[in-house]
């Protein structure tokens, strides 16, 4: 019986998506900015890019644009240019 109960919970629990892991992680205390190194060694993302123009575009993530405001920048280092992307909260009120 609780081998079979077992069988149909982990049937019913779907995977995150990459995407949502990257949401995750970015309104996580640790996750304050995402490049391309960290989204693969934390999700084995390859596309962060993508992953990125997914959530600015996509129905399902309409929520997640009213709060936030994905911002980026392109930094050098060691001579290699990366882009490094955080969130700025829309309902933030400053000093």
């Amino acid at each position: 019986m609780n081998l079979q109960l077992n069988l149909e919970l982990n049937q019913a629990v779907k995977p995150k998506s990459q995407t949502e892991q990257i949401i995750d992680y970015l309104t996580s205390p640790v996750g304050t900015t995402i490049d391309t190194w960290t989204a693969y060694e934390q999700f084995k993302c390859t596309c962060l890019a993508q992953r990125i123009y997914d959530l600015q575009v996509q129905p399902e993530y309409k929520e997640f644009r009213i709060k936030y405001q994905i911002c980026k920048e392109t930094k050098t280092r060691n001579g290699k240019h990366f882009t490094e992307y955080w969130l700025e909260n829309k309902n933030f009120v400053g000093r």
